[in-house]
């Protein structure tokens, strides 16, 4: 089995102004650095959690179906395709409807066949199995205040009145939109180009401009129900780099000339970890 990654997230999770105001920063001069320094992070934070933080699509393979598929990768978005080579040596698609998929433990996210539709057999070779998937907590958004709608990349495609939550990094979100707010599909424009409003049914948000940092949103019904980064895993980033940026290595030098590797950082993502079943 393997697990590759096609489309990798559009947007940092953080805005590098946010990065610099944690660091107390305000000259440009190691803005590269900070950049290295932060990329380290983000896929230091993916290798101890396995969580998706901005989204991208990605590919797993196995080779064949197991009873259970568990997806080694949160938060799952959605499945876009399940391909596999059949026993002929004939490449097939599973339709959507003979599978599901299962959020319940609130970690894994698991593909199940439907009732009555057994996973098809596979042709003996590697890879017989390829699952295309897309995973984040949030989607990048942009705004564009002369037609009142927002943009969302990576995301899977919304229909009227479902529910988004919004957040920034680094600037403020598009006007009147406020964070920790819910607003709702208005209208679909085009496949991920929306207009939004305040109450299910309501008139469509006028948005008098198009925000500045970063711009994200999510779903509260999917991700652990958050519709947001959890605020501990940006927090060990910007502690990472922190210690990254100011000891410019790994070891830092405590009281007492003791070097040592900071032992608080690496806890906060404890809650985090997707537990291998």
């Amino acid at each position: 089995m393997s697990l590759k990654l096609i489309t990798p997230p559009i947007a940092k999770p953080l805005h590098l102004n946010t990065v610099k105001q944690h660091l107390r920063v305000d000259l440009n001069d190691d803005d590269s650095l900070m950049g290295i320094y932060f990329d380290e992070a983000i896929g230091g934070a993916y290798n101890m959690t396995q969580r998706q933080l901005v989204a991208a699509r990605w590919r797993y393979d196995l080779d064949s179906f197991p009873c259970r598929i568990d997806v080694p990768l949160g938060p799952l978005v959605q499945v876009v395709s399940i391909n596999y080579t059949d026993a002929n040596g004939v490449e097939q698609t599973v339709p959507a409807t003979d599978y599901e998929t299962d959020h319940s433990d609130g970690s894994w996210t698991h593909i199940v066949h439907a009732i009555d539709k057994p996973w098809p057999a596979t042709k003996a070779m590697k890879n017989a199995v390829r699952i295309v998937l897309d995973a984040g907590y949030v989607a990048p958004l942009e705004a564009d205040s002369a037609a009142d709608t927002i943009k969302l990349t990576g995301w899977k495609q919304l229909v009227v009145n479902d529910v988004l939550r919004l957040t920034n990094s680094g600037g403020e979100l598009p006007k009147p939109l406020k964070q920790a707010t819910d607003y709702y599909v208005q209208t679909v424009v085009t496949p991920g180009v929306y207009k939004l409003a305040a109450t299910a049914g309501g008139a469509a948000i006028d948005i008098t401009d198009n925000g500045a940092g970063l711009n994200f949103a999510g779903q509260l019904s999917l991700n652990d129900g958050l519709g947001e980064i959890p605020g501990g895993i940006l927090s060990w980033l910007l502690l990472t780099v922190e210690t990254r940026y100011s000891y410019r290595g790994g070891l830092i030098n405590t009281p007492g000339s003791i070097v040592t590797k900071n032992p608080f950082i690496d806890c906060i993502l404890d809650p985090y970890k997707v537990a291998v079943v």
